[in-house]
């Protein structure tokens, strides 16, 4: 007998059921397997890296892989007290090197300072320890796993970072920033791994502003002028100053260029973290009462002495930190308050660009508080670029929505604004 299309139609359909079913079986079973072998795997790391053992590279770079992979290991990892183990290397690594028990400490290294000669030199036992703690650190606070093997948890990081907050990984690092801006690779650790541990993260935001006097002496304080977010505003205004230091006494370009690319890279790891610094609020009342914003207006004060390039990677680098600031009433009131700052942003606003967002979303963000509007309504340029931005075909959609959003805060409730803007068209 022959089977009618109906019948073979169905028999093809149970076949593919089956067929998924098993895919699916095989699927669920390896990555049961491969739960069961990280969770072995991750202990027998973890046993390895205990306290009393000298940390051995190979088993910080093995743990630290499988950490970056697993959510899974991360919950184990956190469950076995890993991150009060590292905390306490890292405290220990501090006080080896204040108190010279170490071989390679950092007495008899006084001549190792970042880019200060050409020759490669030797990095030294405590320098090569503190960057695998650095890249542990990072990733066991990476947010998600980067693999797809193992029960993956968004929730799980936040608990690594909750249990970092409260073993006062701020502090430590704090501690140990000094001795990071030794070298550039080790401060470039240290610059990632607080962006890693602030990025969606408030309370490890919020911790960046308490420190201790020394590490063990009693609870962290916020202390008006030493903690770890103004260590980070007064590296940017080195690292700015010293961006223009270079352009003035640097006569070959290649080493110019190169010395610059160190700085723009530290500048954009260390602007990440700030960035992130903006949702807290104590954190925003450090960033608009010290030099930091003064920094942009030194640096734009000399761009004819800066390569063009350079000068628009440095923009690119305070627009989206600017954008966050001025999200808040602490932004919006402090940035019109700097000298020259708002025709510094009036100026760039109007260079033509095809990105997202642009200097004009920042004057956005300033016309919607009410303390900025006189000064706004006073501006003839201003008004003039608003006229051009909502006139002109060739400006795109967003442009002419940014636009629209600030006469709408502009006129709000406000009969004179609305006739000032009225007679300009």
């Amino acid at each position: 007998m022959f089977n009618s299309p109906c019948d073979e139609h169905g028999d093809h359909e149970e076949k593919l059921e089956a067929t998924s079913k098993s895919s699916q079986g095989v699927c669920l079973f390896e990555k049961a397997s491969w739960s069961k072998n990280a969770l072995k795997i991750t202990h027998l790391l973890i046993n390895l890296y205990e306290p009393e053992r000298a940390a051995v590279p190979e088993v910080c770079v093995s743990l630290s892989s499988l950490l970056v992979m697993s959510s899974q290991a991360k919950w184990c990892a956190l469950s076995s007290g890993l991150m009060g183990n590292i905390v306490s290397r890292c405290k220990n690594l501090y006080v080896s090197i204040i108190m010279g028990e170490s071989e390679d400490s950092l007495l008899s290294q006084a001549s190792f300072i970042r880019g200060s000669a050409g020759k490669k030199q030797q990095p030294k036992q405590w320098m090569n320890s503190m960057s695998l703690l650095f890249r542990l650190l990072t990733n066991f606070l990476h947010s998600g796993a980067i693999g797809t093997l193992g029960m993956e948890s968004s929730s799980s990081p936040d608990f690594v970072k909750t249990e970092a907050v409260r073993l006062g990984l701020s502090d430590i690092l704090h501690k140990l920033c000094p001795f990071a801006m030794l070298a550039t690779s080790l401060l470039l650790d240290l610059l990632r791994l607080v962006t890693t541990f602030t990025t969606d993260c408030p309370p490890a935001c919020q911790s960046l502003i308490h420190t201790s006097k020394a590490v063990g002496t009693g609870p962290c304080q916020n202390l008006l002028s030493s903690s770890l977010i103004h260590l980070l505003c007064d590296l940017a205004t080195k690292e700015l100053d010293s961006l223009l230091f270079m352009h003035q006494a640097s006569q070959s370009k290649k080493p110019m260029e190169e010395n610059m690319k160190e700085s723009l890279e530290i500048l954009s790891a260390v602007f990440a973290s700030l960035r992130n610094a903006c949702d807290v609020q104590e954190c925003r009342a450090v960033l608009v009462k010290g030099n930091l914003l003064l920094s942009m207006i030194k640096l734009h004060r000399n761009e004819k002495k800066i390569p063009h390039q350079f000068s628009e990677m440095m923009e690119d680098l305070w627009l989206p930190f600017l954008l966050q600031l001025t999200t808040y009433s602490e932004g919006q009131v402090a940035l019109p308050k700097i000298p020259d700052m708002f025709d510094l942003l009036l100026s760039l606003s109007k260079n033509a660009t095809t990105k997202r967002y642009s200097f004009l979303s920042v004057l956005r963000n300033l016309a919607l508080h009410s303390q900025n509007r006189t000064r706004f309504l006073s501006s003839e340029e201003f008004l003039q670029l608003l006229v051009q931005v909502l006139s002109k075909a060739d400006k795109s959609m967003w442009q002419k929505e940014e636009a629209a959003i600030t006469v709408q805060a502009l006129c709000s409730n406000n009969y004179k604004a609305k006739q000032i803007l009225k007679g300009v068209g």
